[in-house]
């Protein structure tokens, strides 16, 4: 069964990234339960599936945000691991989502700085660090790691496929112990203005009781090459937040973690200058990093 994309319709997942959800049951609507408490796995209608995606959407909020991270990554075969420190700051207005993200080495010297568009038309900056000016990024260096070695590319951040042409709904999934997904798939188009780092297939599995995504899987000749999955969530002033996910990649078998670390001090006060890629505002690090710490 295919179907266009609604028209306006915008999945809101999290770094999207970190969304915060309201946590209200509407199970009843899509599974039910018996005596023995077994959750049925109950496929939808055509337009119980439209209106699935849309509660995806309205269900979400982005608010100001402002989070420490890490990134987490273990090459194959190797036990060892490259860890970096990095900030995530979000905000949204009327025509998409905003954000930034910074990541800093051993000594806290900045390795790089990224913005981020999401919206009808999505785009990314990196800082020049020679002219202190934000440099659109090419289609191919969306494609290419964030920073060294990790799998996390500026196109995960972005997730053009939630734009793309049209979607085919799957059908619901265990995932796991009396928890269901409905599962679509998005497919490209020759006329797509975005790839999603070489995939022509994206699955998306949403959880059927707090419409939250819980797992992107990129396909290429309808083989999964990737998988980024939602692995923990942590509150953080009231509000609940994706604290873990996990990158795989399953022919290298190398993955990158994403983990929430704490919350950034007065971040929910950033304006949107602070992500306007042509001011040359630069991040005060040594702040950045004292702010991110007295919550910790």
């Amino acid at each position: 069964m295919k179907m266009n994309v609604i028209n306006g319709f915008i999945i809101i997942f999290v770094i999207a990234l970190f969304a915060q959800t309201y946590g209200i049951d509407r199970s009843h609507l899509f599974q039910n339960k018996d005596s023995r408490n077994e959750v049925h796995l109950e496929e939808l209608s055509s337009t119980q599936a439209d209106a699935f995606l849309k509660e995806t959407s309205n269900y979400l909020f982005i608010n100001n945000f402002g989070v420490q991270f890490n990134f987490i990554h273990k090459p194959s075969a190797s036990n060892s691991q490259i860890i970096y420190k990095g900030f995530l700051f979000g905000i949204q207005e009327k025509l998409g989502v905003w954000k930034r993200l910074v990541l800093v080495g051993e000594s806290d010297t900045l390795l790089c700085d990224y913005i981020f568009f999401s919206g009808e038309k999505s785009s990314a900056w990196k800082l020049n660090e020679e002219t202190s000016t934000f440099d659109s990024l090419s289609h191919e260096e969306m494609n290419e790691s964030i920073v060294d070695s990790i799998l996390f590319r500026p196109v995960d951040i972005l997730m053009p496929y939630l734009r793309w042409d049209h979607y085919e709904y799957l059908g619901p999934s265990p995932m796991s112990l009396n928890s269901i997904v409905q599962k679509f798939s998005f497919t490209k188009s020759e006329a797509s203005l975005m790839s999603a780092g070489g995939a022509d297939q994206v699955e998306l599995s949403i959880d059927s009781k707090f419409r939250a995504i819980r797992k992107i899987s990129y396909l290429k000749d309808s083989t999964i090459e990737k998988e980024l999955s939602v692995a923990g969530f942590k509150k953080i002033k009231d509000a609940w937040f994706v604290s873990r996910l996990n990158f795989k990649d399953l022919d290298s078998k190398e993955s990158t973690v994403l983990k929430i670390l704490n919350p950034i001090e007065e971040s929910e006060k950033l304006d949107l200058k602070f992500f306007d890629p042509t001011l040359r505002k630069r991040i005060n690090l040594n702040l950045l990093i004292k702010k991110s710490t007295l919550l910790e």
